[in-house]
């Protein structure tokens, strides 16, 4: 799995921090 597909994968969870707030740093799995 190359490093660039986590961490897109982790920008697009993270990208909308208006719902998930400090929540998706926390427990990004959830």
């Amino acid at each position: 799995i190359p490093v660039e597909n986590v961490i897109g994968k982790a920008q697009f969870i993270a990208w909308p921090p208006g719902r998930w707030g400090g929540v998706s740093s926390v427990n990004p799995q959830t």
